[in-house]
């Protein structure tokens, strides 16, 4: 275990001395260390103050603290390391026979009462995307040298003048400059239609449709939601007892002629036109005014999430469905942790101008703004070029990883699934035989070292198709070919035991 030795979150404990009392100042002092250290509150390896400044610190004779400390060290509590210091001791004692350690909750913490959205709470966790570095786990990508250099370069830029702004409460959506080239950005790519004023930076896109969801539903509002869809955000909407209407996907996206059928006037509707997630699904030009014709009629919202329409390989984008509304009720929610990279946390929304303070009074409610450290750093590297150039060279890596590896998975997984060469994106789904459970091969690959989500489960209405979530971004092109290899043998073994 690494010492976390220069931890000095001793210098921060309050202890207290009473003169009047008739324990002793060094029994005092011995005790509350003791407590101290017995409920974690000092930690392991925690740097104590010597005994010679916490003597001055209680105004107590040195000679009291030594002794406290002298007791603490027989007991194992602490141990000196000559020419150190004292620290709290890696390896402690067992107190009355038990473990220093209390249980983290009690039998009867199961019993305690939440609030409804509580309850849905706990089951979150259970259904959300795991991340790791194997492959084809998502939320994986690909920084070059490059890319890395100039982060670098900025970073000491910023760094060496650091500007005020930063340093206290910032603005609730976000510096204004770096809001500023977020909407440059998005009217030059995406022909989202904004001023800086429409745009929110928030803690990645989850954030952003969290706040969608607060300030436009009402609980058991009727939402339609894209069948299959995206877990994150049907576990959302679940979460806060909105009334979920899975409306079919095609190969022109959302179907509304059928969400119309099952639900006539939606609150809202929540979307993926540019690559649907999971099917990968490009709404076409004639679905998208169609869709926004019947939202106009519903007077429903519209979340449009565009979560890496970027990495295009064919043909132009069709501009968004922000740009083509004519009504105001489209929200536009993206990204830059995908487009960069995860630890960036930061994505964005553009709202219609009426609904700025109703998404400032959210904001304010939840976290006073984003952290503004790094916006300069984020600000400066897309002002100056950075940004595209790094979309520009990953487009190109990534097309040419899908040229290589596509047809090797598909051999690895013949005659078990069917693969479509994906137009953009960072994932496609291969789609297996009906009789192959999608959630056995999911289990079978991650025992041999490969990480699929199964898609049926993202159907709410049961009954959807068998397939795999493949994620290709961000990993090394051996790394994905013995991947491949390995999921090939992992249906193999599935499809033999039926």
């Amino acid at each position: 275990m690494r010492r976390t030795g220069q931890t000095k979150w001793a210098e921060l404990r309050e202890i207290t001395v009473d003169r009047d009392s008739t324990t002793q100042i060094s029994r005092q002092i011995y005790l509350q260390l003791r407590q101290a250290i017995i409920s974690r509150a000092l930690p392991a390896g925690s740097r104590l103050p010597s005994s010679r400044i916490l003597s001055e610190r209680l105004q107590v004779s040195r000679t009291s603290v030594v002794t406290a400390f002298d007791n603490l060290l027989a007991e194992g509590f602490i141990e000196g390391k000559k020419g150190s210091g004292t620290f709290i001791a890696e390896h402690l004692p067992t107190v009355g026979g038990r473990g220093l350690m209390r249980a983290a909750a009690s039998d009867s913490a199961s019993l305690r009462m939440l609030s409804d959205a509580g309850y849905r709470y706990q089951d979150v966790l259970r259904e959300s995307t795991v991340f790791n570095d194997r492959p084809f786990s998502p939320g994986r990508v690909s920084v070059d040298v490059p890319t890395i250099e100039a982060w670098r370069q900025i970073t000491v830029r910023q760094a060496k003048s650091i500007a005020t702004d930063v340093l206290g409460y910032g603005d609730l959506f976000g510096r204004e400059s770096f809001r500023q080239v977020i909407a440059e950005y998005l009217r030059a790519f995406r022909s989202v239609n904004c001023t800086a004023d429409q745009v929110i930076v928030t803690s990645g896109a989850q954030q952003g449709i969290d706040l969608a969801i607060r300030v436009l539903l009402n609980a058991e509002d009727p939402v339609w939601i894209e069948e299959p869809g995206y877990r994150a955000v049907q576990t959302a909407l679940r979460a806060a007892n909105i009334i979920t209407v899975p409306v079919p996907v095609d190969e022109s996206g959302l179907c509304v002629k059928v969400g119309l059928e099952k639900e006539p006037r939606p609150r809202a509707i929540f979307v993926t036109p540019s690559h649907q997630y999971p099917t990968g699904a490009v709404m076409s030009i004639e679905r998208r005014y169609e869709l926004l014709h019947a939202a106009n009629e519903a007077d429903a919202w519209v979340v449009e999430d565009d979560y890496d329409s970027e990495f295009r390989y064919e043909g132009a984008p069709l501009p968004s469905l922000q740009g083509l509304d004519q009504s105001s009720r489209v929200i536009y929610v993206g990204t830059l942790s995908k487009v960069l990279f995860p630890g960036i946390r930061t994505g964005f929304l553009v709202v219609p101008l009426d609904l700025v303070e109703a998404f400032r009074g959210a904001r304010f409610l939840t976290d006073r703004g984003p952290p503004a450290a790094h916006h300069g750093v984020l600000e400066e590297f897309m002002r100056e070029g950075y940004f595209t150039s790094h979309i520009r060279r990953m487009r190109q890596r990534y097309s040419s990883i899908l040229e290589e590896f596509v047809p090797h998975l598909r051999s690895a997984l013949e005659p078990f699934a069917t693969i479509a060469t994906p137009d953009c994106g960072m994932r496609f789904v291969a789609y297996l035989r009906e009789d192959i459970d999608d959630r056995e091969v999911a289990a079978e690959a991650a025992r041999r070292g490969v990480v699929v989500r199964p898609i049926s489960p993202m159907y709410l209405d049961g009954g959807g198709r068998s397939g795999l979530d493949i994620c290709f971004t961000g990993y090394d092109r051996t790394l994905l070919m013995t991947a491949a290899t390995r999921l090939g043998d992992s249906v193999r073994h599935v499809a033999s035991r039926r």
